[in-house]
């Protein structure tokens, strides 16, 4: 293994941590200033959910662009644009508009989603033979970046005040940038890989032909990608869908303090970390078994979030409800990492003389996926919140997944028969 390869690797995914923990670092500011400016749980729900479209358009708009000349520009400037945002967030206080904190959000995560994109999109370049233990580190990485956000925000601001975190992960941030710009970045020995990649798959289907051009319309329309991506999308909201909700929901069932509830929620983000550690152990894994079998797990976790006492004939129970944490923060982890790699391999089956666009189409639409699901997540929770508890909001997400596993059956037939 080429040690520049595995540097090079190292520095994108510590700016990846960098990055996700600046986001993390974000999040805990703006529900308590929407409330305090009288907005309703629901129009708190759709502003929060406002945030990841950005994700969506910058992931689709960067796969159609993406390629080895501006892949470096990209991940430089994105690091740059995050701490300018970073830099805008200190003024929150200053210009007391909620629309002020959205525009920067939506921007914040334009920058993420152009990152992650070119980032996991450049992982098979790199690592051609072991890119999905790459990918389960990537994910780790971003997971303990969401999970340690906080925290270090919280450390930062006990010691400088409101300021001190946002300068931190400015000063990162641009150091992160930096590194990436002045790289040299390996492109033409793993585009000769990439060459005998396509060559190899062309001799299986026909003789090697001009890479053709994709277009998202078309590979959408076909269900091994889709139905994959959907997948990803279903994941994401489970883990979405009690981000406004859960702290107040422990509070007033169970009566955790505001100090510790944070503790009660970080099982789910930690059981999720040590699953994507656990997985880079994996090799040659049967990627659609895994991703329906912890789908299925998934779903009937969330049954058990409160209990939902109409779903489980069981009362709420904090214990039951820390059990489900974090068996979903375990079962969430395999269907969301796995599904990059199999978006991939899909894509190169239906677009064999596509390979290099496949590798960025898949990264976008992962990316512009998981957006959608941390969009979806908030606004259902905002909205069912007017109707029922988290609880029973669990248990309709719960059923959404399990419907999820059987529309997934006819993608393991076909991956049966191969």
């Amino acid at each position: 293994m080429n040690n520049k390869q595995q540097e090079l690797f190292k520095l994108l995914n510590n700016a990846n941590f960098i990055i996700c923990a600046s986001m993390a670092l974000i999040a805990p500011f703006f529900p308590p200033f929407a409330f305090e400016q009288g907005l309703s749980k629901t129009l708190v729900g759709i502003i929060v959910a406002l945030h990841p479209l950005g994700g969506i358009f910058g992931s689709i708009k960067i796969g159609e662009v993406l390629n080895d000349k501006n892949r470096q520009i990209m991940l430089t400037g994105s690091m740059i644009v995050q701490a300018i945002c970073l830099f805008l967030f200190i003024l929150i206080y200053l210009i007391k508009t909620y629309w002020y904190i959205t525009i920067i959000s939506l921007v914040s995560r334009v920058a993420y989603s152009v990152f992650i994109t070119s980032f996991y999109s450049y992982i098979p370049f790199l690592f051609p033979e072991e890119h999905e233990q790459k990918i389960a580190l990537a994910e780790a990485a971003s997971a303990l970046g969401y999970m340690l956000g906080p925290m270090i925000g919280s450390l930062l601001y006990s010691i400088g005040g409101f300021t001190f975190p946002f300068i931190t992960f400015i000063i990162f941030s641009i150091l992160c940038g930096y590194y990436i710009h002045n790289y040299e970045f390996e492109i033409k020995k793993k585009e000769c890989e990439i060459e005998m990649i396509e060559i190899n798959l062309h001799s299986q289907h026909s003789e090697p032909q001009m890479e053709q051009p994709l277009q998202y319309l078309e590979v959408l329309q076909q269900y091994d990608v889709y139905i994959n991506a959907l997948m990803c999308v279903m994941v994401t909201t489970s883990i979405t869908i009690n981000f406004p909700l859960m702290a107040q929901y422990m509070q007033d069932h169970y009566q955790i303090q505001e100090s510790t509830v944070g503790f009660y929620m970080g099982l789910q983000p930690m059981c999720y970390t040590v699953a994507t550690i656990l997985i880079t152990k994996i090799q040659n894994p049967n990627k659609p078994y895994y991703m329906v079998a912890f789908q299925l797990l998934n779903g009937l976790a969330l049954f058990f979030y409160g209990p939902d006492p109409a779903f489980t004939g069981i009362d709420r129970n904090l214990l039951i409800c820390c059990i489900s944490l974090a068996v979903t923060g375990v079962a969430q982890s395999f269907p969301l990492i796995y599904s990059l790699p199999q978006l991939n391999e899909s894509l190169v089956e239906l677009y064999p003389n596509s390979v290099k666009q496949c590798n960025n189409f898949a990264s976008a639409i992962f990316s512009a996926s998981i957006s959608l699901g941390e969009f979806s997540g908030p606004f259902i929770g905002g909205f069912l919140s007017n109707f029922c508890d988290l609880d029973r909001i669990a248990s309709i997400t719960g059923l959404l997944a399990l419907a999820m596993c059987i529309s997934y059956i006819p993608f393991l037939q076909k991956h049966m028969k191969k």
